[in-house]
C-alpha cells in the first residue's frame, strides 16, 4: 500500500471519527433542546399557579373591602345608637315620670351596641387573618417568581450552551469539508 493510500485510509477513518463526533454533538443539542422544554413547561405550570394565587388574592381582597363597608355600617349605626341614648338621656332629664322605661330602653340599646361592639372585634380580628393570608400568599408569589429567573437563567446558560455546540459543528462541518476536497484530489492523483 502507497503513501496515497495509506494517507486516504487515515483520511477516512478521520471522517468516520468527526461523523461520530457530530453525531455525540447532536444527542447533546437533542438532550438540551428536551431540557428546555420540561423547564418552560415547568415555567408554564408555575404561571398558572400565579395566576391562581393572584385570583385569590382579589378575592380576599374584595372581602376585606366588603367587610370594611360592614365594620362603617356598624360604626354608623353605633354612633346612631348612642345619638338615640343622649337623646333618651335628655329626655329622661325632663320626663321624670318615663325614667323607668326610658331607663329600661337605654339598657336594651347599651346592650345592643355591646354586640355590635364584640362583632367588631370579631370582624376585626377576620380582617387581620385575610390580611396575614395576604401576606402568606405575596411571598410564595414572591418565591415562585424567584424560581422562574432562575429556571429562565438556566434556558439562558443552556441556549448559550447550544449555540457554541452549534458553531463547533460547523466548525467540524468545515473540516470534513475540507477533508472530502482532499480525499477527491488524492482520488485524482490515484487515478481512481
Amino acid at each position: 500500500m502507497d503513501s496515497s493510500q495509506m494517507e486516504m485510509r487515515n483520511l477516512t477513518y478521520e471522517m468516520r471519527n468527526l461523523t461520530y463526533e457530530m453525531r455525540n454533538l447532536t444527542y447533546q443539542i437533542w438532550n438540551l433542546t428536551y431540557e428546555i422544554w420540561n423547564l418552560t413547561c415547568e415555567i408554564w405550570n408555575l404561571t398558572y399557579e400565579m395566576r391562581d394565587l393572584t385570583y385569590e388574592m382579589r378575592n380576599l381582597t374584595y372581602e376585606i373591602w366588603n367587610l370594611t363597608y360592614e365594620m362603617r355600617d356598624l360604626t354608623y349605626e353605633i354612633w346612631n345608637l348612642t345619638y338615640e341614648m343622649r337623646n333618651l338621656t335628655y329626655e329622661i332629664w325632663n320626663l321624670t315620670y318615663e325614667i323607668w322605661n326610658l331607663t329600661y330602653e337605654i339598657w336594651n340599646l347599651t346592650y345592643e351596641i355591646w354586640n355590635l361592639t364584640y362583632e367588631m372585634r370579631n370582624l376585626t380580628y377576620e380582617i387581620w387573618n385575610l390580611t396575614y393570608e395576604i401576606w402568606n400568599l405575596t411571598y410564595e408569589i414572591w418565591n415562585l417568581t424567584y424560581e422562574i429567573w432562575n429556571l429562565t437563567y438556566e434556558i439562558w446558560n443552556l441556549t448559550y450552551e447550544i449555540w457554541n455546540l452549534t458553531y463547533e459543528m460547523r466548525d467540524l462541518t468545515y473540516e470534513m469539508r475540507n477533508l472530502t476536497y482532499e480525499m477527491r484530489d488524492l482520488t485524482y492523483e490515484i487515478g481512481i
